[in-house]
């Protein structure tokens, strides 16, 4: 099968790159959903569809994976389900439409919804839109919650600096990532038999990389890095 190479510059601030876009390359690479699954507790699929559906739908473009348009209109859009090209009609895919032919950037709010959606709706097909999806999903969070203090030349937010993760932190992080339903039963077993933890007093404290930790203690930290991973979450479907 013959292969189309395009290169082009798209994209603002931060996300502003060089795109290659490889067309007929015939790859069906399966991946995996972890990045995806990563930003949220709950149902990550159902809850980025969703606000992709509404944004798109609030500015008037369309949610379905293919559309065809007047040559002569783009912004008449319609629906194409049916297999007959009609004359003076031109056919796009939802990311293609939106971003392509109404001039959307890709980085925008509705440049976002419309690619993940486009790869939402064919992940059954083609494995490696899971993946592709994941990765627009986390440089879209990215975006929004880093970009304005990115270019005013700050690394940090206010308050916060590097190194402030300590181990445990980034352990209920990498668990919750895998486990994002787990309570602290689950949890403080899991930690108890993690290799880097050491027995403590009876069933009450577990030294994790060399510090003691209570059931209290872990409780209270989970709590924390939950609302903090809800609050990312919320802030993705925000869109700032």
């Amino acid at each position: 099968m013959t292969s189309s190479r395009t290169t082009r510059q798209v994209g603002s601030g931060i996300t502003e790159r060089e795109e290659i876009e490889i067309e007929g390359s015939g790859e069906d690479v399966r991946a995996v959903m972890d990045e995806l699954a990563a930003l949220y507790d709950k149902d990550p699929i159902t809850v980025i569809y969703d606000w992709a559906t509404e944004a798109l739908a609030a500015e008037g473009l369309p949610t379905s994976y293919t559309v065809r348009y007047p040559a002569d209109d783009p912004t008449a859009w319609q629906v194409h389900s049916d297999p007959v090209a009609l004359t003076g009609y031109k056919y796009a895919t939802v990311g293609h439409y939106v971003v392509n032919v109404r001039g959307f950037a890709p980085d925008t709010p509705e440049g976002y919804a419309a690619r993940l959606l486009e790869r939402m709706k064919r992940m059954e097909q083609h494995p490696r839109s899971a993946f592709e999806a994941g990765y627009i999903a986390r440089e879209a969070l990215m975006k929004w919650s880093w970009e304005g203090l990115a270019l005013r030349g700050m690394r940090f937010p206010t308050g916060s600096q590097r190194g402030r993760t300590d181990s445990l932190e980034k352990w209920l992080h990498e668990y919750l990532r895998k486990n994002p339903s787990d309570g602290i039963e689950a949890v403080w077993a899991a930690l108890k038999r993690d290799p880097k933890a050491q027995p403590g007093n009876a069933d009450k404290t577990v030294v994790f990389d060399g510090k003691p930790r209570t059931r209290s203690t872990v409780q209270n930290r989970l709590s924390n890095v939950k609302r903090k991973r809800q609050k990312a979450a919320e802030q993705w479907l925000q869109g700032r």
